[in-house]
């Protein structure tokens, strides 16, 4: 009922942000690097503001206000240098950080159509909408080194993963598939922290005996593990029709099946900790079913849900459930045909080390989801809204699309 109301009362506030030109020619895929900074420029100035607003809010609060005082503390902790993570992406596009950061909102842009004052009217309203308290709790794990058991080590996400994890871990588990891949990441690591005890563990996670040797070596982790990253997956750009069946049933086995079974085998352990997480790394496609990605999106869309509810269930519990979302990725699961389709629609792909700074960042903060990018965000926050824009927006890629898919 509350839902119910909630579409009524904002829908006119919906349909008119829907109606901004920057967000028409964003889903339609006419916008310049141009716009985008100016978007960001926007949103630095809008986020900035954030921490000092609720600070001062924090301060108003009478001494009895004791709940409000600790869920104010509580954003402030999540909200805390978001506007640098802006600033980063702008000088990813080229622009100068450091003359936005100077600036002022609603300066003078020559990109045309971007119009900055109607977006802006908009975003306080969406800025403010967050999940409740008790689904945005911490880790409680500040201060804490990760015990950590990493899955798909050996891969181009995994590899960064275990870099930086390694300097925050006084234990790691490396699991994969590819022996040598391990062997060899191993060699990199020793010297990352001192006293950090390293194993690795080729297997395959698809099987039970996999999945078995993973929670025995996971038990034999000094101090016991307080972190599973599951974070192996395979991926197959293809035409769903004639797919093969053996490869759907293996994206569905490695990306969804096996880290739900490998959350079940390790809870108890987490559980013992005084403090945990189980981090299931999804993707955009999670959010967004994407043409020649049908039963990928599936496996993703189907890990998000489940990492949802199972952190509803352990609410009451030292272990938190979360989900980080990375958009297109340069790493061996893009096939040539996935890199000429990306290529020619222009898609941005980050370089695996920033996808894993950029978990690292996640780790330590509070959210329950996060997904990494802009307008990656923006194009989720849509769907999720009004799917049949985005429907119409992909509609219009889609003999690009079908130019590339195999078929």
């Amino acid at each position: 009922m509350f839902f119910q109301r909630l579409q009524q009362s904002t829908e006119a506030s919906r349909q008119s942000l829907f109606g901004v030109p920057v967000i028409v020619d964003a889903l339609q895929g006419r916008i310049t690097r141009e716009q985008y900074v100016a978007f960001l420029t926007e949103a630095y100035h809008h986020v900035k503001h954030t921490v000092p607003l609720l600070m001062a809010c924090g301060s108003r609060l009478a001494e009895g206000n004791a709940s409000q005082r600790a869920s104010v503390a509580h954003y402030i902790k999540e909200e805390i240098g978001h506007e640098e993570w802006i600033l980063k992406d702008i000088a990813a596009c080229g622009g100068d950080p450091e003359a936005v950061r100077a600036g002022r909102p609603g300066g003078h842009h020559s990109c045309g159509q971007c119009d900055v004052r109607a977006l802006r009217r908009h975003l306080p309203r969406f800025a403010g909408s967050r999940p409740c308290r008790a689904h945005r709790d911490s880790s409680g794990m500040s201060g804490h080194p990760y015990r950590v058991v990493l899955t798909g080590a050996a891969g181009g996400i995994g590899q960064e993963l275990a870099l930086a994890l390694a300097q925050k871990s006084s234990a790691m588990l490396l699991v994969g598939r590819d022996a040598d891949k391990l062997s060899a990441l191993r060699q990199r690591l020793p010297a990352a922290r001192e006293g950090l005890s390293i194993d690795v563990l080729p297997t395959d996670l698809t099987s039970y005996a996999g999945r078995e040797s993973v929670a025995n070596a996971a038990r034999a982790l000094r101090g016991g593990v307080n972190l599973l990253v599951n974070n192996a997956a395979v991926s197959d750009f293809h035409a769903f029709q004639t797919q093969s069946a053996p490869l759907v049933e293996s994206m569905l086995a490695t990306n969804l099946l096996s880290p739900i079974l490998l959350c079940q085998k390790l809870l108890p352990l987490l559980l013992t900790q005084p403090a945990a997480q189980i981090v299931n790394l999804g993707s955009v496609f999670g959010d967004i079913g994407y043409p020649g990605f049908a039963v990928y999106c599936a496996s993703k869309s189907g890990l998000r849900g489940f990492t949802q509810a199972l952190r509803r269930e352990l609410s009451d519990t030292p272990v938190r459930a979360r989900y980080f979302a990375p958009r297109a990725t340069q790493t061996g699961l893009n096939s040539p045909a996935v890199e000429a389709m990306n290529a020619e629609l222009k898609t941005q792909s980050d370089d695996p080390a920033v996808v894993a700074q950029a978990c690292m960042s996640f780790l330590a903060g509070t959210r329950s989801e996060q997904v990494v990018g802009w307008p990656e965000k923006l194009f989720v926050l849509i769907n999720r809204l009004r799917s049949s824009i985005t429907d119409d927006a992909i509609a219009k890629r889609l003999a690009v699309i079908k130019r590339h898919l195999p078929t």
